[in-house]
């Protein structure tokens, strides 16, 4: 055993001692202005040391290395390791994506398609596409083939699409797996099947993405396609929950709280209902609004509440409304005003809350008339404040 253990010892001595001979041999070459070890090095700090990372990627794009102008894109694109940037991300994919970089010509198609940081422009965004395709990349075929957001779009469209997807989902490509298991679900652009959803949801949530993590966790929970199956709905929650996943923080949120599916834990409910409030989920701010108001999981903090309702409320969440208007016409947290609460209760109402009905109704019972008036242009003016479809 000690013979042994000796062995693997001198094992990870030497495995350290190549480690560190192949980094110094990157660092002279580096240094010397190779601009393939400028990159290496640059991806082997990006974690341990991001100022460096950025340092030799911003050495080796400055030469023209594609694979470098791509790195340093993203970084200024998602504001990792540098300030967000999007007018140095585009100059970068545009000077890569020139030199036949497919994963430029795929970013910077992606930004003219929804306008982050240059005005949208579909005619370019499919130039770029097009340019990727050609070359042999299936999710540009994939971005191509997508029907346009018009309002009517044709069943031979759709056909042609979903064509597409399956063709690249059977050759790997998860975001198309992710695709055709969409119009599985739907049924839209081919015959509706449950059991083909949730099959290609898996494969494509197997290759680690959060989105078809999350919806393969959606059939589990519900027992779409498949049986219901809580403890695989949870596994692949935490997953997608994982990697930044604000509805699945939500949902796992959820099931800590009530106990389904693992077992009951009102603290870490709260935790997974923070990530994704902080995301900006509407859903989960209504929640984590609830968990503040009722005690549960935290100190009961009715100011707290009030204000994770409210952020939840500025997005349109009915259930937030309801509670912001039950709040003010009780006078709880807040001082009391009924005038404010029909408001609230009018706006959820509006989206067919039954509970926001009766309560509206009830108040304006007892209201004068001014108030009636105060109310319902107060109504009209937090309509205007909310968010366009």
């Amino acid at each position: 055993m000690k013979f042994l253990f000796v062995i693997l010892c001198c094992a990870a001595i030497a495995g350290c001692s190549k480690k560190a001979a192949e980094r110094e041999k990157l660092e002279k070459a580096a240094a010397k202005g190779d601009p393939a070890a400028q990159y290496a090095l640059g991806m082997v700090c990006t974690a341990q040391l991001p100022e460096e990372s950025v340092t030799w990627l911003q050495k080796s794009a400055s030469q023209g290395y594609d694979k470098a102008q791509v790195a340093l894109g993203m970084m200024y694109k998602e504001g990792k390791g540098v300030p967000q940037d999007f007018g140095k991300a585009q100059e970068l994919f545009q000077s890569a994506a020139e030199k036949g970089s497919l994963d430029a010509q795929l970013h910077l198609g992606s930004m003219y398609e929804h306008g982050v940081g240059v005005k949208e422009d579909p005619i370019k965004a499919a130039a770029w596409y097009r340019k990727a395709a050609a070359a042999g990349s299936s999710e540009a075929r994939v971005r191509l083939a997508e029907p346009t957001d018009k309002e009517e779009v044709t069943s031979r469209e759709l056909e042609a699409a979903v064509s597409e997807y399956a063709k690249c989902a059977e050759l790997g490509e998860a975001e198309s797996q992710v695709r055709l298991a969409s119009a599985y679900a739907t049924g839209r652009g081919i015959a509706k099947d449950l059991t083909k959803a949730v099959e290609w949801y898996e494969k494509a949530a197997a290759q680690g993405l959060a989105e078809a993590q999350f919806d393969v966790a959606v059939m589990y929970a519900n027992g779409r396609g498949t049986t219901t199956d809580l403890e695989k709905a949870t596994e692949w929650y935490r997953k997608a929950a994982g990697q930044g996943k604000a509805r699945a923080q939500n949902n796992l949120g959820l099931l800590y709280a009530k106990g389904v599916g693992v077992p009951k834990d009102e603290a870490t409910a709260v935790e997974w209902l923070e990530k994704a409030a902080n995301q900006g989920n509407a859903e989960a701010q209504n929640n984590l609004g609830h968990m503040y108001a009722s005690g549960t999981g935290v100190t009961r903090d009715d100011a707290v509440a009030i204000r994770w309702f409210q952020k939840s409320a500025a997005q349109g969440d009915a259930e937030a409304e309801t509670n912001l208007g039950l709040f003010y016409s009780d006078g709880v947290g807040v001082p009391k005003d009924e005038v404010r609460a029909y408001a609230w209760f009018n706006l959820a109402a509006a989206k067919g809350k039954k509970e926001a009905v009766s309560r509206r109704d009830e108040l304006e019972k007892r209201m004068s008339a001014d108030q009636k008036s105060e109310a319902q242009a107060l109504s009209s003016d937090l309509v205007e404040k909310l968010p366009k479809p």
